[in-house]
């Protein structure tokens, strides 16, 4: 089916004595004509990249590439800044209680320590040449594969075009090794519960669990 605004025009006649407005007009109030669909269209997209890139992590467990690692986290720390975003211009654009309720919510985070540091982390990436609190860990038990220049807790690489404007680093497979990274902050909460002991994957399925519910009780509440 065409979704575009000749379709729409077509369309006129099985909605007598309604307004009708451009597919433009509409996905700039948050409507989506795709899998994600309504008013919280673009919560639940972003909600949804959170996710597929968080499945991601798991390829590093036997894998260790701090560099890659580190995109990905940062992808998803974006992601959900954009959960975030979609709410809140999704209960403006609502009204009524909707924003009353996305402002409650968005305190919750504020004042939630793992929640708060995911959303600084947002903006720490954006404005902050130092990165914070990230740091990798590899545990390598054996190698075979071709030789590389540096073994360290980022990982087994080589580096290649030195001394040019190609210059980087190549991350090699063949390492039997246990890779994870974790945030480097003590007495970190969620909830009321210590989590800093936790795995950095498993404080992210608590933050994306938590962004879940937001999305999914917005949806409840609020769409039309």
């Amino acid at each position: 089916m065409a979704w575009n605004d000749e379709y729409l025009r077509k369309a006129e006649h099985l909605l007598p004595g309604k307004k009708t407005i451009t597919r433009n007009q509409a996905e700039e109030q948050g409507w989506n004509f795709g899998y994600h669909k309504g008013a919280f269209a673009k919560a639940s997209t972003k909600l949804e990249d959170a996710m597929f890139a968080r499945d991601s992590l798991d390829m590093f467990d036997r894998y260790p590439n701090f560099p890659a690692y580190r995109a990905i986290f940062f992808g998803i720390i974006s992601a959900l800044h954009g959960v975030k975003e979609g709410l809140r211009y999704a209960c403006e654009a609502i009204g009524g209680e909707a924003p009353k309720w996305w402002s409650r919510k968005f305190k919750e985070i504020q004042g939630d320590p793992l929640l708060k540091i995911f959303y600084d982390l947002h903006n720490s990436d954006k404005h902050d040449l130092q990165i914070k609190y990230l740091q990798p860990n590899m545990r390598l038990y054996s190698y075979s594969g071709p030789p590389p220049h540096t073994f360290s807790g980022e990982g087994v690489f080589s580096i290649i075009n030195p001394g040019t404007k190609d210059e980087r680093r190549v991350f090699h497979e063949g390492a039997v090794a246990e890779f994870e990274c974790f945030l480097a902050i003590d007495n970190l909460k969620h909830k009321n519960d210590i989590v800093s002991h936790l795995p950095l994957k498993q404080q992210i399925d608590l933050v994306i669990q938590h962004y879940k519910e937001l999305v999914w009780d917005a949806r409840s509440q609020f769409s039309q």
